[in-house]
């Protein structure tokens, strides 16, 4: 899911040059009414935006020209990751999985959030460096629709 045009573009090429199948779909990640309209997803990869307002005012110059609602996480930098276990829950397929790109120092937040959301085997995977940069949720096997 994208909502700037420009990168939906950029996914789609990417996407057909490297011969992958993906449901890409325009939109707000945040809409309720998209997230239901969307059901039978095995898996969800995300990258929401976040840099917190102190990280965001003390970019590098060359990252300062990125559009802005694709970094501003909010204040504390979890603004998505607060809504997004909960809204986009029911589009999983039982025993499906959410996984989010998370900025450093989020994992327990992001863990925390999906757990309360009901997910299942919460997972933490680092980079290269050894901190944490992906975590990873299941819904439940059991979950009925």
């Amino acid at each position: 899911m994208e909502q700037s045009a420009d990168a939906l573009r950029y996914l789609q090429e990417n996407a057909a040059l490297n011969r992958t199948l993906l449901h890409i779909v325009k939109g707000d990640v945040l809409d309720p009414a998209l997230a239901e309209s969307i059901r039978g997803v095995d898996v969800i990869v995300s990258n929401p935006p976040y840099l917190t307002e102190a990280d965001l005012a003390a970019l590098q110059k060359e990252v300062q020209f990125e559009p802005r609602a694709a970094l501003d996480g909010g204040q504390d930098g979890l603004l998505f990751y607060r809504g997004l276990p909960a809204l986009w829950q029911e589009s999983l397929n039982p025993g499906g999985r959410l996984l989010f790109e998370i900025g450093m120092g989020q994992e327990a937040a992001v863990s925390s959030f999906l757990t309360h959301a009901g997910y299942e085997n919460i997972e933490s995977f680092p980079d290269l460096a050894g901190i944490s940069r992906v975590v990873s949720g299941m819904r439940p096997a059991g979950a009925r629709r």
